[in-house]
């Protein structure tokens, strides 16, 4: 099973919006990547990232409410290998399985398990029931069997217990996947009334070709608008010269990287705080003391930014509430934050030989 982990890492990929974080699987023999329609909902356009491309926006090229599915298009530089979609297998309960996805960042979680039962049913859907550790994070992503092929895509709509799983077998996939093929992968939906694929025509997009049911293209959705004070640091973000669709990491949260230096940035609506936090190194073998010394001394030297120790972890912080929240303000403390932690993670790394996280 480990050299199945192994493979499945680089076709997992992890998809973010606005408002969530979640996983979705590279199936390269439909040139797509596939996720849960609710991780999508809302939204024509994603932000994917994974090991083998750089993050970037993808467009979502199909949904389907009823099995709770949705195709996205892939990045446009990878190299993702192939692994199969086994729509045929034969399961049976206590088959081994793995449930990977990127719950958390891009920190790849894989968890083993077994098929604890094959007969579990929602709304006349049959659901491959496990008992492989998932987390919300994790909707999306591929269940894979023994064999290395994906055999179910999990989900975590249902909350059954912390022990079980649910994935939609494999089977409910291939057919939607191969009239997609066979429609030119064009943005289509699927009637949640007749189950009919309806291809977007950017006309007439509100009804059914085949029995007149009201429907929703994805050329109709709105492209987002954040707004209060999401609105006021995304236009930060975008003065700070980053493209703000790549920086977002679900509600009130984003991430901005600048040389070796990655910030944490968040927004707490009950305290009005907004956080930006660095990463610097994690605590040496040696020299802790002298590097206690250090931080300390740069704590009362640097303005307006806080060096602290979570565990072995330091990290270079700054905090500001929202009633002083001014753009030129925020521009100077965010511009200072991102210099320093590009400067002092090497820095600490090399003159007290700090680990490198």
């Amino acid at each position: 099973m480990q050299t199945i982990i192994s493979i499945i890492d680089d076709v997992v990929v992890q998809i973010a919006t606005p408002y969530s974080t979640a996983s979705g699987v590279y199936l390269g023999e439909f040139n797509v990547i596939v996720t849960n329609e609710h991780v999508v909902k809302g939204f024509k356009k994603v932000t994917i990232n994974g090991l083998s491309f750089a993050k970037q926006e993808a467009d979502v090229l199909f949904i389907d409410t009823h099995l709770d599915i949705a195709f996205v298009s892939i990045p446009k530089e990878h190299s993702m290998p192939t692994i199969l979609l086994d729509h045929q297998a034969q399961l049976r309960e206590g088959d081994r399985i793995v449930a990977a996805g990127h719950p958390f960042d891009l920190a790849f979680t894989a968890t083993q398990g077994i098929i604890s039962s094959l007969n579990y049913f929602d709304n006349k859907i049959q659901y491959i029931q496990h008992d492989a550790a998932l987390n919300p994070g994790n909707s999306g992503g591929p269940l894979v069997s023994s064999k290395g092929k994906i055999i179910g895509l999990n989900t975590f709509i249902f909350e059954k217990g912390k022990a079980i799983g649910f994935a939609l077998p494999a089977s409910y996939i291939q057919p939607l996947l191969t009239v997609f093929i066979a429609n030119g992968q064009k943005s289509s939906i699927k009637c949640p009334s007749c189950h009919h694929m309806c291809i977007d025509n950017f006309v007439d997009n509100e009804f059914c070709e085949k029995c007149g049911g009201e429907i929703f293209h994805i050329s109709i959705i709105d492209d987002y608008q954040p707004k209060g004070m999401s609105w006021t640091i995304e236009n930060l973000i975008t003065q700070l010269g980053f493209d703000v669709a790549l920086t977002r990491k679900g509600p009130l949260n984003w991430e901005l990287k600048q040389g070796s230096s990655t910030i944490q940035v968040s927004y707490y609506e009950k305290t009005g705080l907004l956080t930006g936090d660095a990463l610097i190194c994690s605590l040496p073998d040696d020299k802790i003391v002298d590097l206690y010394q250090y931080l300390l001394q740069q704590n009362s030297a640097i303005e307006g930014l806080t060096f602290a120790i979570k565990g072995n972890d330091v990290y270079l912080s700054m905090l500001v509430y929202d009633q002083f929240m001014k753009i030129e303000v925020l521009k100077k403390l965010f511009g200072n934050l991102l210099a320093k932690a590009d400067e002092l993670d090497n820095f600490v790394i090399d003159k007290f030989g700090a680990k490198q996280v």
